[in-house]
């Protein structure tokens, strides 16, 4: 049986937070939905809440599968949709009640093939709304999705199934621990879709620590960032986007040039331009750093920096309490 929307939940071991994501997607007043909801090899007990509300609501259907990682989770997600339209929900964030009936209005009024919504920030138990007006011209789009202008993410987006089907877009096969979201809306964005802005925010996105995008830069999201490096690049992109994609690189090197987690070895095979960026625009610190990378010493700087900043951080608190 065919929905309107099918909303896709990765789950990965988020038992405490689930509950309150699930409830969210019951409560819309737009009823023509399915959750189509991953359990990717959760050992905290999500399963087991996942079968509770599948058994309660037929609209929420649950497949088990061995741990492989969110991108195969999102598109085994994806290719088990039934849905005309295609959403998403991180199993640790929640929706308002009319969530789904805002979009449901945009492409019932429009010819688009993907509404974008703004969509709230809550970090430490305060919100802020960010707003994420689309430009007329998909290309320039593009430029603020790889600035990070525009979020990459599909939660805040509802995504026609037909187009994707016609153009074979999916997320990474290769495992990633984060970039799977810019992947699947950078592919959407290069074959030329018709976007649609409304002016809504239902979506809270809770920026938790320990989660991929709030925690140390790791070997492994330097990896992710790599395959989603060459992804974009394979893409028949204008080229007016193509400095930014560039500018974009730099940010990301810079962010794990700083990272004591990654050995000096390996990130000298993987960014032998090491040596050509110390021209890069950076702070007085940084630019240490790239002059001591370039001698050898890159991960013994970045390890003293990293115990200074945790001393300093001990510091802080000692002095709070007394």
């Amino acid at each position: 049986m065919t929905s309107f929307f099918s909303i896709i939940i990765p789950v990965y071991n988020v038992a405490p937070y689930l509950r309150e994501c699930l409830d969210s997607v019951l409560s819309q007043t737009f009823a023509d939905w399915e959750a189509v909801c991953i359990d990717d090899g959760s050992t905290d007990g999500s399963g087991a809440i996942l079968d509770e509300y599948a058994a309660k609501d037929k609209r929420f259907r649950v497949v088990h599968q061995k741990n492989a990682g969110v991108s195969a989770a999102r598109n085994c997600g994806l290719g088990l949709a039934t849905g005309k339209w295609i959403g998403a929900v991180d199993p640790d964030d929640r929706i308002d009640k009319d969530f789904l009936v805002d979009f449901v209005v945009a492409v019932r009024e429009s010819d688009a093939d993907m509404v974008w919504s703004d969509y709230y920030v809550n970090r430490g138990g305060h919100e802020i709304r960010i707003r994420q007006t689309c430009e007329a011209c998909v290309n320039l789009m593009l430029v603020k999705l790889l600035c990070g202008d525009l979020m990459g993410s599909m939660w805040n987006k509802v995504f026609s199934r037909e187009f994707i089907e016609r153009h074979n877009i999916s997320f990474p096969n290769q495992r990633v621990v984060m970039w799977e979201d810019l992947w699947f809306t950078a592919s959407f964005l290069s074959h030329n879709p018709r976007v649609k802005y409304v002016k809504t925010c239902g979506y809270h996105y809770v920026a938790r620590d320990g989660s991929a995008c709030w925690s140390q830069f790791t070997l492994e999201k330097l990896s992710s960032e790599m395959i989603v490096e060459r992804f974009l690049e394979s893409l028949d992109l204008p080229q007016e986007v193509l400095p930014i994609l560039q500018e974009r690189r730099m940010h990301i090197k810079v962010s794990a040039f700083s990272s004591c987690y990654i050995e000096d070895s390996l990130f000298y095979t993987i960014y032998p331009e090491i040596k050509s960026l110390s021209h890069f625009n950076c702070g007085i610190g940084q630019k240490v750093l790239f002059w001591l990378a370039v001698r050898g010493f890159r991960r013994y700087t970045t390890m003293i920096i990293c115990g200074i900043r945790r001393l300093r951080a001990v510091c802080s608190l000692k002095n709070t309490r007394d």
